[in-house]
């Protein structure tokens, strides 16, 4: 009986489009001209730590936190809330 591995990596393609990446950045931008600063990390996580990506004031700054091992799909999808929520035009464009 062969045992399938379940940390089957992505092969290069399906972890970084650079379509995908594009609209992240101009969704970035435009969220940017709004006054909210756009930040894409690796967020912390381990024992004790329960960290997602989201918004937050920082020094009286606000801050959208992205993590950046999230798959670009789903950064996009929290792009485009922050979007909705801040009433900004998102591009139609579907990647």
């Amino acid at each position: 009986m062969k045992l399938r591995s379940r940390n089957k990596r992505k092969t290069r393609s399906e972890q970084f489009d650079p379509k995908k990446e594009a609209l992240i950045n101009l969704l970035s931008e435009k969220i940017a001209e709004r006054g909210l600063i756009v930040r894409r990390e690796e967020l912390k996580q381990g024992i004790g730590w329960k960290v997602k990506s989201g918004s937050c004031r920082l020094d009286e700054q606000a801050v959208l936190f992205i993590d950046r091992k999230l798959p670009q799909i789903d950064q996009i999808s929290l792009l485009k809330e922050k979007c909705l929520e801040l009433k900004i035009d998102c591009p139609t464009t579907d990647v």
